[in-house]
């Protein structure tokens, strides 16, 4: 008979790998535009043109512009909407800012805000005067809204994707542990990045819906963005 001993494999000494910790002092903070400065800073957004001008969003609801060219420059208000916001909640504002992909032609801008009254969610087209100088409170053209049951899990980030078309990025809407399950419903808009296309909005803002929407078919899903 032969017998067999099973010896059981060492396990091997780790071998420690060196971490290469960054000096004191190797990186430092600047401000770039020292005359700039505000609390509740939430975006930023820049003009694809040659005079490099930058747009600063404002939480409580106003957008301030000036000469990203202009290192000791100072910031004016393009456009204040804070009659219309609600930023009572830390995480409620205006709280997102994009600029149209033909803006130097038609000086739309896009942004996404809370409101109340109920309480909800903007998002809405503003237009830039000619001057660039100013855009007109009045010019709002509302492109969606959207129920906010909470004042927090938000989102609102707007941004233009290469294709073209609008893309907002939505929270839960709140509260902790998201109690509605909104995160994991596709019946709602909340917990969910939206897409749309505003290329051809009507003075209702009515929008096109891409048409290689994966959900617009599905029943069950608020497949119409």
């Amino acid at each position: 008979m032969t017998v067999t001993v099973l010896t059981p494999t060492a396990t091997p000494t780790p071998v420690p790998i060196p971490v290469q910790r960054v000096l004191a002092g190797a990186f430092r903070v600047e401000h770039a535009y020292p005359k700039i400065s505000y609390s509740r800073m939430i975006a930023l957004a820049f003009a694809d043109d040659v005079s490099g001008t930058a747009f600063l969003v404002l939480q409580p609801g106003q957008i301030m512009s000036f000469d990203a060219s202009d290192e000791n420059g100072e910031a004016t208000e393009l456009l204040d909407i804070r009659d219309r916001v609600k930023d009572r909640g830390n995480e409620e504002g205006l709280l997102g800012l994009a600029l149209g992909p033909d803006f130097q032609r038609t000086g739309y801008l896009f942004v996404y805000y809370n409101a109340s009254d109920p309480n909800r969610g903007v998002l809405s087209r503003f237009t830039v005067e000619p001057d660039g100088l100013s855009a007109d409170p009045d010019s709002e053209l509302v492109v969606l809204e959207v129920d906010q049951p909470y004042q927090n899990h938000n989102g609102g980030q707007v941004l233009f994707g290469p294709d073209g078309y609008l893309y907002l990025g939505l929270g839960d809407a709140g509260s902790r542990g998201d109690p509605r399950g909104n995160g994991q419903d596709p019946a709602t808009h909340l917990g969910t990045i939206l897409r749309f296309d505003v290329a051809s909005l009507d003075s209702t803002g009515s929008y096109t819906i891409p048409g290689d929407n994966p959900f617009i078919e599905l029943s069950n899903a608020r497949g119409e963005i």
